[in-house]
Protein backbone atom coordinates (compact mmCIF):
# COMPACT_ATOMS: atom_id res chain seq x y z
CA UNK A 1 0.00 0.00 0.00
CA UNK A 2 1.13 3.57 -0.75
CA UNK A 3 2.42 5.20 2.46
CA UNK A 4 2.68 8.90 1.64
CA UNK A 5 1.33 11.49 -0.83
CA UNK A 6 2.81 14.99 -0.95
CA UNK A 7 1.03 17.87 -2.69
CA UNK A 8 3.30 20.78 -3.60
CA UNK A 9 1.23 23.90 -3.94
CA UNK A 10 1.27 27.66 -3.41
CA UNK A 11 -1.27 29.89 -1.78
CA UNK A 12 -0.42 32.48 -4.43
CA UNK A 13 -1.45 30.16 -7.29
CA UNK A 14 -5.22 29.84 -7.83
CA UNK A 15 -4.76 26.65 -9.92
CA UNK A 16 -3.69 24.89 -6.76
CA UNK A 17 -7.10 25.20 -5.07
CA UNK A 18 -8.52 22.24 -7.01
CA UNK A 19 -5.53 20.13 -6.02
CA UNK A 20 -6.00 21.02 -2.33
CA UNK A 21 -9.70 20.06 -2.56
CA UNK A 22 -8.69 16.80 -4.26
CA UNK A 23 -6.37 15.95 -1.35
CA UNK A 24 -9.16 16.73 1.13
CA UNK A 25 -11.53 14.37 -0.71
CA UNK A 26 -8.83 11.70 -0.86
CA UNK A 27 -8.11 12.01 2.85
CA UNK A 28 -11.81 11.63 3.65
CA UNK A 29 -12.01 8.54 1.44
CA UNK A 30 -8.89 6.78 2.74
CA UNK A 31 -9.44 7.73 6.40
CA UNK A 32 -5.77 8.22 7.30
CA UNK A 33 -4.63 5.00 5.55
CA UNK A 34 -2.16 7.16 3.63
CA UNK A 35 -0.17 10.01 5.09
CA UNK A 36 -1.11 13.13 3.05
CA UNK A 37 1.04 16.25 3.25
CA UNK A 38 0.35 19.64 1.68
CA UNK A 39 3.53 21.63 1.25
CA UNK A 40 3.58 25.33 0.36
CA UNK A 41 6.63 25.83 -1.84
CA UNK A 42 6.83 29.51 -0.90
CA UNK A 43 7.35 28.59 2.73
CA UNK A 44 9.36 25.43 2.06
CA UNK A 45 10.95 24.97 -1.33
CA UNK A 46 13.72 22.64 -0.19
CA UNK A 47 11.82 19.46 -1.04
CA UNK A 48 10.50 20.92 -4.28
CA UNK A 49 14.09 21.52 -5.35
CA UNK A 50 15.01 18.02 -4.19
CA UNK A 51 12.29 16.48 -6.39
CA UNK A 52 13.17 18.86 -9.27
CA UNK A 53 9.60 20.12 -9.44
CA UNK A 54 9.25 22.85 -12.04
CA UNK A 55 5.50 23.26 -12.11
CA UNK A 56 2.78 23.36 -9.45
CA UNK A 57 0.54 21.89 -8.31
CA UNK A 58 2.67 18.74 -8.18
CA UNK A 59 1.83 15.40 -6.56
CA UNK A 60 4.57 13.11 -5.25
CA UNK A 61 3.65 9.54 -4.28
CA UNK A 62 6.14 7.69 -2.07
CA UNK A 63 9.03 9.87 -3.18
CA UNK A 64 8.27 9.84 -6.93
CA UNK A 65 6.81 12.79 -8.87
CA UNK A 66 3.64 11.45 -10.54
CA UNK A 67 1.71 14.61 -11.51
CA UNK A 68 2.73 18.25 -12.18
CA UNK A 69 -0.82 19.37 -12.71
CA UNK A 70 -4.13 18.58 -11.02
CA UNK A 71 -5.45 15.15 -12.03
CA UNK A 72 -9.06 14.15 -11.65
CA UNK A 73 -10.01 11.87 -8.78
CA UNK A 74 -10.14 8.64 -10.85
CA UNK A 75 -6.70 9.28 -12.36
CA UNK A 76 -5.22 9.79 -8.93
CA UNK A 77 -6.84 6.63 -7.50
CA UNK A 78 -5.67 4.61 -10.51
CA UNK A 79 -2.11 5.77 -9.91
CA UNK A 80 -2.36 4.99 -6.18
CA UNK A 81 -3.67 1.49 -6.90
CA UNK A 82 -0.94 0.86 -9.48
CA UNK A 83 1.73 1.97 -7.04
CA UNK A 84 0.21 -0.14 -4.26
CA UNK A 85 0.21 -3.23 -6.48
CA UNK A 86 3.83 -2.61 -7.40
CA UNK A 87 4.78 -2.27 -3.74
CA UNK A 88 2.91 -5.48 -2.92
CA UNK A 89 4.67 -7.33 -5.74
CA UNK A 90 8.03 -5.99 -4.63
CA UNK A 91 7.21 -7.05 -1.08
CA UNK A 92 6.53 -10.59 -2.28
CA UNK A 93 9.76 -10.51 -4.22
CA UNK A 94 11.55 -9.36 -1.09
CA UNK A 95 9.99 -12.24 0.82
CA UNK A 96 10.98 -14.58 -1.98
CA UNK A 97 14.48 -13.19 -1.87
CA UNK A 98 14.57 -13.63 1.89
CA UNK A 99 13.29 -17.18 1.51
CA UNK A 100 15.81 -17.83 -1.23
CA UNK A 101 18.58 -16.46 0.95
CA UNK A 102 17.39 -18.64 3.82
CA UNK A 103 17.17 -21.67 1.52
CA UNK A 104 20.62 -20.92 0.13
CA UNK A 105 21.95 -20.60 3.66
CA UNK A 106 20.28 -23.88 4.63
CA UNK A 107 21.63 -25.54 1.48
CA UNK A 108 25.11 -24.31 2.23
CA UNK A 109 24.77 -25.60 5.78
CA UNK A 110 23.51 -28.98 4.53
CA UNK A 111 26.24 -29.13 1.90
CA UNK A 112 28.82 -28.37 4.56
CA UNK A 113 27.33 -31.09 6.76
CA UNK A 114 27.21 -33.54 3.85
CA UNK A 115 30.78 -32.71 2.92
CA UNK A 116 31.77 -33.33 6.53
CA UNK A 117 29.93 -36.65 6.49
CA UNK A 118 31.48 -37.55 3.15
CA UNK A 119 34.93 -36.78 4.52
CA UNK A 120 34.14 -38.80 7.63
CA UNK A 121 32.82 -41.72 5.57
CA UNK A 122 35.76 -41.41 3.20
CA UNK A 123 38.14 -41.55 6.15
CA UNK A 124 36.21 -44.51 7.54
CA UNK A 125 36.37 -46.26 4.17
CA UNK A 126 40.08 -45.52 3.95
CA UNK A 127 40.54 -47.05 7.37
CA UNK A 128 38.54 -50.08 6.29
CA UNK A 129 40.57 -50.36 3.11
CA UNK A 130 43.76 -50.13 5.14
CA UNK A 131 42.66 -53.03 7.33
CA UNK A 132 44.08 -56.29 6.14
CA UNK A 133 42.36 -59.64 6.09
CA UNK A 134 45.02 -61.42 8.10
CA UNK A 135 43.65 -64.82 7.11
CA UNK A 136 44.59 -64.17 3.49
CA UNK A 137 48.02 -64.63 1.95
CA UNK A 138 49.44 -64.57 -1.56
CA UNK A 139 49.16 -68.35 -1.56
CA UNK A 140 45.61 -68.55 -0.24
CA UNK A 141 44.55 -68.63 3.42
CA UNK A 142 46.20 -69.23 6.76
CA UNK A 143 45.47 -69.61 10.46
CA UNK A 144 46.70 -66.34 11.93
CA UNK A 145 49.75 -66.52 14.17
CA UNK A 146 48.81 -65.41 17.71
CA UNK A 147 51.79 -66.91 19.57
CA UNK A 148 53.30 -63.52 20.36
CA UNK A 149 50.20 -62.39 22.22
CA UNK A 150 50.04 -62.79 25.98
CA UNK A 151 47.52 -65.10 27.62
CA UNK A 152 44.50 -63.20 28.90
CA UNK A 153 41.15 -64.09 30.33
CA UNK A 154 38.61 -63.74 27.53
CA UNK A 155 34.82 -63.90 27.68
CA UNK A 156 32.17 -63.77 24.94
CA UNK A 157 28.39 -64.00 25.11
CA UNK A 158 26.12 -64.62 22.12
CA UNK A 159 22.35 -64.82 21.80
CA UNK A 160 19.84 -66.06 19.23
CA UNK A 161 16.18 -67.05 19.00
CA UNK A 162 13.95 -69.70 17.49
CA UNK A 163 10.32 -68.96 16.72
CA UNK A 164 7.92 -71.83 17.43
CA UNK A 165 4.20 -72.44 17.62
CA UNK A 166 2.61 -71.75 20.99
CA UNK A 167 1.53 -75.38 21.32
CA UNK A 168 5.15 -76.47 20.83
CA UNK A 169 6.33 -74.17 23.64
CA UNK A 170 3.68 -75.62 25.94
CA UNK A 171 4.77 -79.18 25.12
CA UNK A 172 8.43 -78.27 25.83
CA UNK A 173 7.45 -76.78 29.20
CA UNK A 174 5.36 -79.85 30.05
CA UNK A 175 8.09 -82.28 28.91
CA UNK A 176 5.68 -83.79 26.37
CA UNK A 177 8.20 -84.07 23.54
CA UNK A 178 8.70 -87.78 22.82
CA UNK A 179 12.35 -87.37 21.81
CA UNK A 180 13.25 -86.29 25.33
CA UNK A 181 14.05 -83.17 27.30
CA UNK A 182 14.45 -80.53 24.62
CA UNK A 183 16.38 -77.87 26.50
CA UNK A 184 18.76 -80.24 28.28
CA UNK A 185 19.60 -81.88 24.97
CA UNK A 186 20.16 -78.44 23.42
CA UNK A 187 22.46 -77.48 26.29
CA UNK A 188 24.63 -80.56 25.82
CA UNK A 189 24.74 -80.01 22.05
CA UNK A 190 25.78 -76.37 22.54
CA UNK A 191 28.58 -77.32 24.94
CA UNK A 192 29.91 -79.96 22.57
CA UNK A 193 29.82 -77.54 19.63
CA UNK A 194 31.72 -74.87 21.57
CA UNK A 195 34.49 -77.37 22.34
CA UNK A 196 34.64 -78.38 18.67
CA UNK A 197 34.37 -74.96 17.03
CA UNK A 198 37.87 -75.17 15.56
CA UNK A 199 36.86 -78.40 13.83
CA UNK A 200 33.75 -76.81 12.35
CA UNK A 201 35.15 -73.41 11.32
CA UNK A 202 38.43 -74.04 9.45
CA UNK A 203 40.50 -71.00 10.46
CA UNK A 204 39.49 -70.85 14.13
CA UNK A 205 42.16 -71.64 16.71
CA UNK A 206 41.86 -74.57 19.06
CA UNK A 207 41.35 -72.96 22.47
CA UNK A 208 41.59 -74.02 26.07
CA UNK A 209 37.97 -73.47 27.13
CA UNK A 210 37.67 -72.82 30.87
CA UNK A 211 33.91 -72.42 31.12
CA UNK A 212 30.63 -72.65 29.16
CA UNK A 213 27.13 -71.67 30.26
CA UNK A 214 24.02 -72.26 28.16
CA UNK A 215 20.79 -70.60 29.25
CA UNK A 216 17.32 -70.28 27.75
CA UNK A 217 14.56 -67.71 28.00
CA UNK A 218 11.17 -69.14 27.10
CA UNK A 219 8.54 -66.77 25.72
CA UNK A 220 5.04 -67.26 24.35
CA UNK A 221 6.13 -68.28 20.85
CA UNK A 222 9.91 -68.03 21.03
CA UNK A 223 12.93 -69.42 22.86
CA UNK A 224 16.11 -67.40 23.28
CA UNK A 225 19.43 -69.20 23.69
CA UNK A 226 22.26 -67.39 25.53
CA UNK A 227 25.74 -68.90 25.50
CA UNK A 228 28.73 -67.54 27.40
CA UNK A 229 32.21 -68.96 26.78
CA UNK A 230 35.37 -68.30 28.82
CA UNK A 231 39.00 -69.03 28.08
CA UNK A 232 42.50 -68.02 29.03
CA UNK A 233 44.40 -67.59 25.83
CA UNK A 234 45.69 -65.42 23.02
CA UNK A 235 42.53 -64.94 20.93
CA UNK A 236 38.83 -64.31 21.53
CA UNK A 237 35.99 -66.80 21.96
CA UNK A 238 33.16 -65.02 20.13
CA UNK A 239 33.05 -67.64 17.38
CA UNK A 240 32.70 -70.36 20.00
CA UNK A 241 29.80 -68.49 21.61
CA UNK A 242 28.06 -67.98 18.26
CA UNK A 243 28.56 -71.65 17.37
CA UNK A 244 27.09 -72.69 20.71
CA UNK A 245 23.97 -70.57 20.19
CA UNK A 246 23.51 -71.80 16.63
CA UNK A 247 23.77 -75.48 17.55
CA UNK A 248 21.48 -75.04 20.59
CA UNK A 249 18.78 -73.56 18.37
CA UNK A 250 19.28 -76.18 15.66
CA UNK A 251 18.95 -78.91 18.28
CA UNK A 252 15.67 -77.43 19.54
CA UNK A 253 14.39 -77.42 15.95
CA UNK A 254 15.40 -81.03 15.48
CA UNK A 255 13.74 -82.08 18.75
CA UNK A 256 10.37 -80.50 17.85
CA UNK A 257 10.27 -80.75 14.05
CA UNK A 258 7.53 -83.38 14.12
CA UNK A 259 5.23 -80.88 15.83
CA UNK A 260 6.32 -77.83 13.86
CA UNK A 261 5.74 -79.38 10.41
CA UNK A 262 2.41 -78.69 8.69
CA UNK A 263 0.36 -81.27 6.75
CA UNK A 264 2.59 -80.80 3.72
CA UNK A 265 5.79 -81.37 5.69
CA UNK A 266 6.78 -77.68 5.61
CA UNK A 267 7.83 -75.31 8.42
CA UNK A 268 5.71 -72.19 7.91
CA UNK A 269 6.25 -70.82 11.42
CA UNK A 270 9.64 -72.10 12.56
CA UNK A 271 12.51 -69.64 12.21
CA UNK A 272 15.95 -69.12 13.71
CA UNK A 273 17.03 -65.46 13.80
CA UNK A 274 18.89 -62.64 15.51
CA UNK A 275 22.08 -64.55 16.30
CA UNK A 276 24.65 -62.03 17.49
CA UNK A 277 27.46 -61.36 19.95
CA UNK A 278 26.17 -59.19 22.77
CA UNK A 279 29.33 -59.02 24.87
CA UNK A 280 33.05 -59.53 24.41
CA UNK A 281 35.62 -58.95 27.12
CA UNK A 282 39.37 -59.18 27.48
CA UNK A 283 40.56 -58.98 31.08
Amino acid sequence: MVKEIELFTSSANPHCLMAVKLMADLKGELKDEINIKIIDVIKNNKKAIEYAINSIPAIVIDGEVEFQSTPNYSELMKKINTKSNQISANGNNDNDNKNNKKNNKDNKKNNKKNNGNNKKNSKKNDNMENKEFTHLTENGVQMVEVGEKIDQKRIATAIGSIKLQEKTIKMINNHDIKKGNVLTTAQIAAINSVKNTSNIIPLCHSLQITGITVDFKIKKDEINSIVTVKTIGQTGVEMEAITGVSVALLTIWDMVKAIEKDNEGQYPNTMISNIKVIKKEKI
